[in-house]
C-alpha cells in the first residue's frame, strides 16, 4: 500500500519538527525476516547505496529481532535500532517508532514499553535527517506493508491503526497512545 503525499502534494515528513513518531496497530503473521510494516522514503535503482528510508521490521534478517531504522543511501549505511526479540506473532500489538532528529536517536515501543533505544549519528558523527529520505518528486511518500527495496516480500500483517505524529513523542505520550489502543485490540478479537 502506497502511503500517499498530503493534500497539498508534499510528503508526510516534510511537515515533522524535530523528528516524527510512526505509531501502527499490527497482527503480524510471521511470514519471514525482512518484512516491514512501514517504510518512508526514496526508491532507487543502487539498492546497495541509493535508497533513503525510515522503517520497521517485525523481524529483521540480521538481528533477528524487532527493528527500527534510517539510511540516507542504501542498506549499506543503515543504523539500526534492533530490540531483544522479534515481534510477537499473531497477536495485535502497537509498535511505535520514534525518530529523534534533535537527540539523533530512535526508541522503539511495544504496547507502550521501550524496548530499543540508540544513536543514529553517521558514522563521521554527523547528524541523519528526515529531509535527506524524502523524494520530493515521488507521487508517494512510502509503503505499508512494504519495504522501500523492490526485491523484498510484502509483511502479511493486518493493521488496525497507523498514526503519524510531526515530532518525537514523549514515553508517556507513547504509553497513553497504548491505553487508547487496548480498546481497539478488544474490538478487534
Amino acid at each position: 500500500v502506497e502511503i500517499a503525499k498530503g493534500s497539498d502534494g508534499k510528503d508526510i515528513l516534510e511537515h515533522v519538527d524535530g523528528g516524527v513518531t510512526v505509531s501502527t496497530l499490527v497482527n503480524w503473521e510471521n511470514d519471514g525476516d525482512n518484512r516491514w510494516i512501514f517504510g518512508f522514503g526514496k526508491v532507487h535503482e543502487d539498492i546497495e547505496y541509493g535508497n533513503a528510508y525510515f522503517f520497521v521490521t517485525p523481524f529483521h534478517g540480521n538481528n533477528r529481532t524487532i527493528v527500527s531504522g534510517i539510511s540516507e543511501g542504501g542498506w549499506r549505511t543503515e543504523t539500526r535500532i534492533a530490540g531483544p526479540s522479534p515481534l510477537t506473532v499473531n497477536k495485535w500489538k502497537l509498535v511505535t517508532s520514534v525518530l529523534n532528529e534533535v537527540e539523533q536517536t530512535i526508541t522503539v515501543y511495544v504496547d507502550g514499553v521501550q524496548v530499543a533505544h540508540g544513536s543514529i549519528k553517521k558514522a563521521d558523527n554527523s547528524d541523519r535527517k528526515i529531509a535527506n529520505i524524502i523524494d520530493y518528486n515521488a507521487s508517494y511518500s512510502g509503503f505499508l506493508s512494504k519495504s522501500i527495496f523492490g526485491n523484498d516480500a510484502y509483511c502479511k500483517e493486518k493493521i488496525a491503526d497507523f498514526r503519524v505524529y510531526g515530532g518525537p513523542l514523549s514515553s508517556s505520550e507513547v504509553a497513553a497512545l497504548y491505553v487508547e489502543a487496548q480498546s481497539k485490540i478488544l474490538k478487534l478479537h
